[in-house]
């Protein structure tokens, strides 16, 4: 845990760290091994095991031991959270283990006995003092009990039969015989002779299908694309396709049905009925999440007016989108 700070923000520290025991790493699957003393008690007579993360926890069912670094921000600053202080970077390279990882729980938004997000943020792969929202955002999870499978820890080692070296003489270098094919009758040449072009035929069909087919993450990015021109056009009607029932977050509106969104989306458009967007497609990018789910982030130009002859007003915009496995709009949020 961190010092100097003004005794209120140990209080929301507090109060994030009693969330993440209670509702992530809850008594009913994990075990609590260590917690760090309070800001009270190392106000009176400072304890050494404060520079270990908040938390070890053992999971019930499979042992697995990890520890747990809680932060709590309500905003990022700079476009990044901070997670780590300079000490613990340092001292946590000495805690971390491949048997008994460390990782970093960040709740953001909201407050901090209830976040609006939750990452789970693995030491191993970021030792640094803050981290950028998109990657944050990367690492969010559902805020429940976090899933055991989200904790890689590695297996204690174990004596391991050595393999039997394979002798040399046992390899050989004969190259099999590949069989020859009778020649056909004549009268069944020109049966032969279409059978080879039906199968090039149907194989030269079978390369022209792989080619055209697309991953999901291009999927998503076209459905992308049609939602902002769809929006463009004032086609709500059609972009109500685009929005999941199961809304989270639609620009600082917490957990809209589709039909507020749309609403909310009227009530602008009446102002400004015309707009033109502009994604930055160089700086796009999409990151496949465990649940199924897509994390999408991009910049993008949006320029809107109020009449056809009326300026432009240009905005710059950096967005954070969550999509659902049917490609539906779950979050949206600007980065500011």
């Amino acid at each position: 845990m961190s010092y100097g700070y003004h005794h209120d923000s140990f209080a929301k520290g507090q109060a994030f760290e009693d969330y993440v025991q209670k509702r992530l790493f809850p008594e009913k699957d994990y075990e609590l091994l260590h917690q760090t003393n309070s800001f009270d008690q190392n106000s009176q007579r400072y304890v050494g095991d404060s520079r270990l993360p908040d938390f070890r926890f053992k999971h019930i069912l499979t042992g697995n031991e990890f520890h747990i670094e809680a932060k709590y921000r309500t905003r990022p600053f700079q476009d990044a959270y901070d997670i780590l202080s300079e000490t613990q970077v340092e001292t946590f390279k000495s805690v971390h283990t491949p048997q008994i990882p460390v990782y970093i729980v960040l709740g953001y938004g909201g407050s901090a006995n209830w976040p609006d997000y939750v990452s789970l943020i693995p030491y191993a792969i970021y030792k640094e003092q803050s981290i950028p929202v998109p990657v944050a955002y990367q690492h969010r999870i559902n805020r429940s009990s976090v899933n055991i499978d989200l904790i890689h820890t590695a297996a204690q080692p174990t004596e391991k039969t050595p393999k039997t070296p394979v002798s040399s003489e046992s390899i050989t270098s004969e190259t099999p015989a590949t069989p020859i094919p009778p020649k056909p009758r004549n009268g069944a040449l020109k049966y032969w002779i279409s059978g080879i072009a039906a199968l090039l035929i149907l194989a030269l069909f079978a390369v022209g299908f792989s080619n055209t087919s697309t991953t999901p993450q291009e999927q998503l990015q076209e459905r992308i694309a049609t939602y902002y021109r769809l929006s463009d056009a004032n086609d709500l009607t059609a972009l109500v396709d685009y929005i999941s029932p199961e809304m989270e977050y639609w620009y600082g509106i917490k957990n809209p049905s589709p039909q507020e969104v749309i609403d909310n989306i009227k009530t602008y458009r009446k102002q400004y009925p015309y707009s033109e967007t502009t994604i930055d497609w160089d700086r796009f990018s999409i990151t496949p999440q465990s649940n199924g789910e897509f994390y999408a982030t991009y910049p993008l130009e949006y320029k809107v007016k109020s009449k056809a002859n009326a300026p432009w007003r240009s905005y710059d915009l950096k967005l954070i989108t969550v999509w659902d496995q049917e490609y539906r709009l779950v979050s949206i949020q600007e980065v500011k």
